[in-house]
């Protein structure tokens, strides 16, 4: 086993390469995150969306079940007069 130093120049190209390396991972970070911040900003829009629905949906239905609990009772009265009428 070789138990030299090394040289001046070995060293400065070996931080070189390490330089080049580094600035590639960080170049590939920007991109990764700049991708994974817009998948991020689409999930809270679809959420929102899906939330939006679902509170006009739900209040929509409530809304349609308390008009026919409430009008069932009138139909129903309706519809006896008017039998009680034709015979």
């Amino acid at each position: 086993m070789e138990n030299q130093p090394y040289s001046n120049r070995e060293i400065i190209e070996k931080f070189d390469h390490i330089k080049e390396v580094l600035s590639r991972i960080e170049t590939q970070t920007c991109k990764t995150n700049g991708r994974v911040t817009k998948l991020e900003n689409w999930r809270s829009y679809i959420a929102g969306a899906i939330t939006i629905i679902t509170l006009l949906g739900g209040t929509i239905i409530a809304l349609c079940l308390y008009i026919y609990n409430n009008n069932l009772g009138d139909i129903k009265t309706a519809l006896d007069s008017h039998i009680t009428q034709t015979k």
